[in-house]
């Protein structure tokens, strides 16, 4: 009797892969090494007419530096190619190829949904309104620099060891950060990126706790946020010129959820 691994293959936008599989341990398919991740399950497995695959769940283990929980976190794997096989030592068995549709992290694992390109093609195309902008904030079409919004800075006073601290060395008008994201560049959360929930002046809320502890002069790099209305782009970025929505339309053409 066979006995049949799931294998996939992720490509990312920079055309390098990731090989992961469910054995128990790393096994060649084509001179290429896919690496053992004994948590990767297949399931939520919907089929069209044809009895192919259109959609599916995988999930697995966040147990190596090969996918970690910060670049699924970053939008490292959103919308990238996926390949889903079956390999029994000798013959390949195609399961599914697609896209990274969406990603859950939980306790310690990460559970993605996985849309076929049959699926993806044949989406049905609309034009889409928003109020708000659909640039991200300083990228090509909001053509801001970002440096000019970007504050190095250390930790004066934690409040919450987690989540608040205090700089006295920044002072800015009530929630200038909110929205904006927070680096630390040294101490135990290095490298970690975070959204900021909410800023008073010195003050800086994280949206999602870190998990090791803030502590006095860690070094970090704050950034300005944008909530990605006409307003704030206006008065605090004057920059409505690249303004990316539509926020004047009638309410009966606003075919997008009201913000």
């Amino acid at each position: 009797m066979s006995i049949y691994h799931t294998c996939c293959v992720i490509e990312l936008s920079d055309k390098s892969k990731i090989l992961l599989t469910d054995a128990d341990e790393n096994i060649v398919i084509d001179s290429e090494v896919y690496y053992s991740n004994s948590g990767i399950e297949l399931s939520a497995i919907e089929k069209n007419n044809n009895q192919t695959t259109d959609n599916c769940v995988i999930s697995g283990f966040l147990e190596s530096s090969l996918i970690t929980e910060q670049d699924l976190i970053s939008g490292k794997y959103d919308n990238c190619k996926i390949e889903i096989f079956r390999f029994d030592h000798q013959t390949k068995t195609h399961y599914i190829s697609g896209f990274i549709d969406s990603i859950i992290i939980e306790k310690g694992k990460f559970t993605a949904e996985i849309k076929s390109l049959s699926t993806v093609l044949d989406r049905s195309m609309t034009v889409r309104f928003s109020r708000k902008c659909r640039a991200n904030f300083c990228d090509s079409k909001c053509k801001l620099q970002l440096s000019d919004y970007q504050i190095k800075g250390l930790v004066k006073q934690v409040i919450d060891p987690y989540t608040i601290f205090s700089d006295t060395e920044i002072s800015k008008p009530l929630n200038y950060f909110t929205h904006g994201i927070l680096e630390f560049i040294s101490g135990n959360n290095k490298g970690i990126t975070k959204e900021i929930v909410y800023s008073n002046h010195n003050t800086i809320q994280i949206l999602i706790p870190y998990n090791q502890k803030i502590v006095i002069n860690d070094e970090y790099i704050i950034t300005a946020g944008c909530d990605k209305k006409i307003t704030t782009c206006a008065n605090k970025f004057q920059n409505t010129i690249n303004f990316r929505g539509e926020p004047f339309i009638p309410n009966n053409l606003n075919n997008s959820p009201k913000n």
